[in-house]
């Protein structure tokens, strides 16, 4: 799958520490991201950190997301499916955001 993706720099287990951009890198490493672009970008609201990563992955899937953001501290990663143009949030607690909400979704 190629999409589009958003990780927020939050982590959810209540530390201070914030997601570091090599941590990111690290993760998709692992499990074989083809090709990952990132930019960072404004917060969302709820959110404390100014930053979102956003990415254009090859070689994605929900699996890997899931994985992801459980790897990350991360509630849930949007992502957008570029081939079936529809987004999903993906992860351990994704219910507790509701539906994806592509006007608070980032594009590269």
């Amino acid at each position: 799958m190629h999409a589009l993706i958003n990780i927020g720099l939050n982590r959810n287990n209540g530390a201070d520490a914030h997601v570091a951009r090599h941590e990111i890198r690290n993760a998709f490493e692992r499990f074989e991201v083809v090709e990952l672009k990132y930019r960072e970008a404004l917060p969302e609201p709820g959110t404390e950190v100014e930053g979102t990563y956003i990415a254009h992955v090859s070689g994605w899937s929900r699996d890997k997301a899931w994985k992801i953001a459980a790897m990350l501290d991360q509630d849930a990663i949007a992502q957008y499916d570029l081939a079936e143009c529809e987004g999903d949030l993906v992860g351990p607690n994704a219910s507790v955001w509701g539906p994806f909400d592509p006007e608070y979704f980032k594009l590269l």
